[in-house]
Formats: structure tokens, sequence, C-alpha cells
């Protein structure tokens, strides 16, 4: 399973994911960072499609000295990357997903921005202020909207087959002070987490 979102206003960025991951046949394999945070640049990515897809997209985030940067770097980043993974895994290009929602602070422009870069547009970056994998509708950017939002987006997925069995919602927030990420929902046992919780070394 895999449920990503953001949403961005004029005092701050919010972005969430869960960690589980799965196989193409929908078989958990474990547990997978799906946002990353670069404190330096004031941004931060999240993704989800093939695992080595936004691992590759993490890394190119975390290279970054800017939003600017990463937004120059990652399409030619992740078109390469699709290349290889489809060669790799004898599949057409079109076969490899991925999408990333890349949100920070644009210097030129003075504002918290938000583009998604997505394998169905070759991954050309596009200006989006809020963004929801599945797509279910945004409630608020408090804890038990976003705990909700991200419920609402299981839920449809589960609709649509998925089994989801684990894994814990995490949580990232961008504001003129910083940049930070917790988890806050516990999927398995249904409850929220009110300290760090151990994934393992996926996390």
């Amino acid at each position: 399973m895999t449920i990503i979102g953001y949403n961005v206003d004029q005092r701050r960025a919010v972005m969430w994911a869960d960690t589980e991951t799965y196989t193409p046949q929908r078989t958990p394999t474990g547990h997978a960072s799906k946002i990353a945070l670069n404190p330096l640049g004031s941004f931060g990515l999240v993704g989800n499609g093939r695992v080595k897809m936004v691992q590759e997209a993490r890394r190119v985030a975390a290279d970054a000295l800017s939003l600017g940067e990463a937004v120059e770097n990652l399409p030619d980043a992740l078109r390469l990357q699709r290349e290889e993974l489809a060669a790799i895994l004898n599949l057409p290009p079109s076969k490899i997903e991925c999408t990333v929602g890349l949100v920070g602070f644009d210097h030129s422009r003075a504002t918290l921005v938000g583009l998604v870069l997505s394998a169905r547009n070759n991954f050309q970056p596009i200006p989006v202020r809020c963004f929801l994998a599945p797509d279910v509708g945004y409630l608020s950017d408090d804890r038990q909207s976003l705990i909700c939002t991200a419920q609402t987006q299981v839920c449809a997925l589960q609709a649509e087959g998925v089994q989801h069995v684990s894994g814990v919602l995490v949580v990232a927030e961008i504001t003129s002070e910083g940049v930070r990420a917790s988890p806050i929902f516990d999927f398995a046992r249904g409850r929220e987490l009110r300290r760090p919780v151990d994934l393992g070394a996926a996390m």
C-alpha cells in the first residue's frame, strides 16, 4: 500500500506518507521511508511507485542545495533511473510507475510552493498546491484531520483490492523555522503514536 499527499499554504507545507512497501503483486515486503527532508534547502520530497525510483528521488533531494536545484535535477535523474530499471526488469519504461511531490521554499519567489513530477508526464514538474494519491479530498493539516485523510486513502486502496496490514503514517512539516517529521499513527493497531516507533533499518 502506498498513500502520499501534501498541502501548501502561505505559512507552511505539510506532507504525509505511509511506510509499507509492496511487490507489484501487492505482497507486503516491509517498510521504507517515502519522505525525504532537506533542512539546508528548506524543502522536502514525498514519493510513491517503485522503491528504487523513490530512493533515487530521495538521493537527488539530499544532494541538492536548494529546491530549485532539486527541481532542475530530478526530471533527468528519474528518467534515467526509469530506463535502467526497465532494462533490469525487462519491462517497457511505461510500466515503471513513480510520482514525486516536491514542496518547500522557493527563494526566487519568496514563497512556499508545491510541484508534482509523475512518470505519466515524463517527470515534468507541474505546480500543484494540494496533491493526494489516491485523491480522496483534503480536509485540513491539523493532526486529527491528517489521520482521517490518510485512513480514507487507505480505504480507497482497499476498495481496489490492496490489503493494508502494517506501517505507520509519517507527517512532515516545512515552515520558515525549519523542517521536521514524525510518525503519528499506527495503521496496524489503529491508534495514534505519541513517541517514535522502530520500523527497522529500512527507515
